[in-house]
């Protein structure tokens, strides 16, 4: 074993053990706080339904705990024991070296490893998600979703390795710039066709109906002068009791998508809130910025990419057998997939704690646009008891792992004397 895979296997133990840190810290801590009797400070929930919220979050952190060790074991068996080279480089065998049989064998092995995720999401739906009354979803929905998103993704993916590989041949010195372009005019792209031809594929969408909401909707749009190409309801019900609303697109192709859950559960004027909340974050140039983040982030993986491509050694080091310069793009790009998330988990906090900021300026944006806090507030409290949220997670957990503030920090900012 090479010393850049020791090096590579040692951070993904770590990760795994700071991911169970992390989860113990929380479980712990909430635990603590139900015993004490502090909960109440947090949260407007009754004690059954906070009982309730404390008995779902830890089961989601021993799920969690679980599927870390086992996500993360796997991976290091599959790089420690060279599986992921051997099944690469087996299919271009079988199929031949040239540019189609290598994405194929890039986007076969890349669901290969995903196969062994099928029973932990399985038990996550079925088991975990129905003890608490979420799950909406059959067996033959779930099957569905997962060949049509394998289906959906391969076709994605395969378009962008295709153009990732003619740039390769045509610019070899900055392949990686033409293709950082294409990639973002790629993203901007599939922000207005997302909704359109992907998003019909698993849910059905249609326009929100005449009424009190539509009018309050349409009455918020302009009178914070932003404007709406549609607003549609999606049919979320049919596979979780959880709720959301969403914009999609950008321009004259915006869009609010709000989930049937939403409207059940939420008053009119509440989702008025929450709507002038997303409204903020469109008016305050948050999608921009964190467009940007990502576009930075993306521009900073193709670099080491050309890097490692030209590097002789990272893929011998990683049990890759000899190859000629034209033919390391894909394994390359493939490995660093695998590896990228290591890093991207220990930049987590500073990414969240970014998007808090943006969360709470937009819900200073939604006060002001309504004129009171009280729709938000409202709508805040209603949406944490109906999805059965955490009311007191762990601080190190939440700059990990949540990228809103809680309810009751959200809460405690919208009604502070102005």
């Amino acid at each position: 074993m090479s010393t850049l895979l020791i090096i590579i296997i040692t951070v993904i133990a770590l990760q795994i053990l700071a991911q169970c840190m992390l989860d113990q810290m929380n479980a712990q801590f909430v635990l603590d706080n139900q015993a004490s009797g502090e909960w109440r400070r947090y949260t407007a929930m009754d004690e059954a339904s906070y009982n309730k919220s404390v008995a779902y979050t830890l089961s989601k952190l021993r799920f969690a705990q679980w599927e870390s060790i086992y996500d993360g074991v796997l991976l290091c068996a599959f790089l420690g024991f060279g599986l992921i080279p051997w099944i690469y480089q087996s299919l271009l065998s079988a199929w031949g070296q040239h540019t189609f049989s290598m994405i194929g064998a890039f986007i076969v092995t890349l669901m290969i490893l995903r196969i062994p995720d099928l029973p932990l999401g399985y038990w996550a739906q079925f088991k975990l998600e129905a003890r608490y009354g979420f799950n909406r979803s059959t067996l033959g929905l779930w099957i569905a979703d997962r060949a049509k998103g394998a289906v959906v993704g391969a076709i994605i993916f395969g378009i962008l390795l295709w153009i990732c590989v003619l740039m390769f041949q045509k610019f070899p010195e900055n392949w990686w710039l033409w293709f950082f372009g294409i990639w973002v005019a790629f993203q901007l792209i599939m922000l207005i066709a997302y909704p359109k031809v992907i998003l019909p594929l698993f849910n059905k969408l249609t326009p929100l109906e005449d009424g009190e909401l539509k009018e309050r909707l349409v009455a918020l749009s302009k009178k914070s002068g932003f404007d709406l190409a549609r607003i549609e309801v999606l049919d979320g019900s049919k596979r979780s009791g959880h709720s959301n609303a969403m914009f999609t697109g950008f321009g004259r192709f915006r869009r609010i998508i709000l989930y049937d859950t939403l409207i059940n559960q939420l008053s009119p004027v509440e989702i008025e809130g929450v709507v002038a909340h997303e409204i903020g974050h469109y008016k305050l140039g948050h999608i921009p910025k964190l467009m940007g983040l990502s576009f930075t982030i993306g521009f900073c993986g193709l670099a080491v990419a050309a890097y490692l491509v030209s590097n002789p050694y990272f893929l011998g080091a990683l049990d890759f057998s000899p190859m000629h310069y034209a033919d390391k793009l894909l394994p390359t790009l493939m490995m660093l997939a695998l590896i990228a998330p290591v890093a991207l988990f220990w930049m987590q906090p500073l990414m969240n704690k970014l998007t808090r900021k943006y969360e709470y300026q937009a819900d200073e944006y939604a006060h002001n646009l309504v004129g009171n806090a009280e729709p938000l507030v409202q709508a805040l409290r209603k949406l944490h008891k109906e999805n059965l949220s955490n009311s007191t997670p762990h601080p190190l957990y939440s700059a990990f792992y949540y990228s809103h503030p809680t309810v009751f920090e959200r809460e405690k900012a919208l009604t502070r004397p102005r």
